[in-house]
């Protein structure tokens, strides 16, 4: 019987312990350790990302320094691939087809994307709460649920590095509570330095086909658009307004990129081609919606990791201005 008493006694300052432990979090700075700890730490991992019941595994290394960072993914699973992105460039290197697809670079976030920014005003948006500790890839992690305050934006569970704050597991979470996507890590070697070949890509490329982005004049935000988008969601502001040259078009394609901090939506507008079949309505890849719809004889297109009422909202504002009318 005493026996039984020491027992529960222990269970139940446990449980105190860990009710104190978790009050004594701040989420929202366990989000700025994190958002440091991807921009700055050197790192080799493997990790899996599932998605629609499928389960890819990659590898990522990123080399961080006073230049800015870098980072090399590498498919483990599936058809070969690799991606090589920097601060300016995207170099998409796919072996099947023995060709090199190489962009601008269109966002610094890199992987993973869940990089919160706007920190003070995520709040409004969201709830944070601590929910004690896991482990994740061997490592302890300390657990945290963000949860939207609205049907505009999805809920995230994530899991970070008590020892360095990486983020080492992450899960997506829709509108019903369910997890659309997931990525976690299954090893992760934090490195001093990386060593220069480890960001070398596996081939020389010199018999694949090149595919570069045309040069375009780097401006994030021109002084004027024709277009106008008059309905977003609250705490949504534009982050990226720019024109780019895609490798899967011949005409100027206008991009802009909303954010609530967490959350971004992206909308794409390209003058219409005489071969080109329109394309109408919503569609969705996992945790991805888009909605697509033809304006003033323009493909007009919103893509984002949030509710499909969220890219359907947004797409259906989008109007000329009224003077480009």
């Amino acid at each position: 019987m005493k026996g039984v008493k020491f027992i529960g006694c222990i269970l139940l300052c446990a449980v105190a312990g860990t009710a104190i432990a978790e009050d004594s979090v701040e989420p929202q700075v366990w989000l700025e350790r994190m958002s440091e700890a991807l921009r700055t730490l050197n790192f080799d991992g493997t990790f899996v990302y599932m998605h629609d019941g499928q389960m890819h595994a990659m590898r990522i290394i990123q080399s961080a320094d006073e230049q800015g960072k870098a980072e090399r993914l590498v498919s483990l699973t599936g058809h070969p691939r690799e991606v090589i992105r920097d601060a300016d460039l995207v170099t998409c290197i796919l072996p099947d087809s023995k060709s090199v697809v190489v962009e601008t670079s269109r966002s610094n976030r890199g992987f993973p994307m869940i990089l919160p920014t706007r920190l003070d005003e995520l709040e409004r948006h969201y709830t944070f709460a601590a929910h004690g500790e896991d482990r994740v890839a061997g490592r302890v992690a300390r657990k945290f649920a963000i949860q939207p305050r609205d049907g505009y934006r999805y809920g995230y569970e994530l899991w970070l590095d008590v020892e360095n704050h990486l983020l080492l597991k992450a899960n997506l979470v829709n509108e019903q509570g369910e997890a659309v996507e997931q990525f976690m890590f299954t090893e992760l070697q934090v490195l001093d330095q990386v060593p220069a070949a480890l960001m070398q890509p596996s081939v020389s490329g010199k018999e694949y086909a090149w595919h570069r982005q045309k040069e375009t004049k780097a401006d994030s935000r021109p002084e004027r658009s024709p277009w106008q988008v008059s309905a977003l969601p609250e705490g949504f502001s534009l982050e990226v307004h720019r024109k780019n040259y895609l490798s899967t078009s011949m005409m100027p394609v206008e991009h802009m990129v909303f954010t609530d901090g967490l959350s971004s939506v992206s909308v794409f507008i390209e003058e219409q081609s005489l071969d080109q079949e329109p394309i109408v309505g919503r569609s969705r890849m996992g945790a991805v919606n888009a909605y697509s719809r033809v304006v003033a004889e323009h493909q007009v297109t919103v893509v984002g990791e949030v509710p499909a009422a969220t890219v359907r909202m947004i797409g259906e504002s989008i109007a000329p201005t009224p003077d480009a009318e």
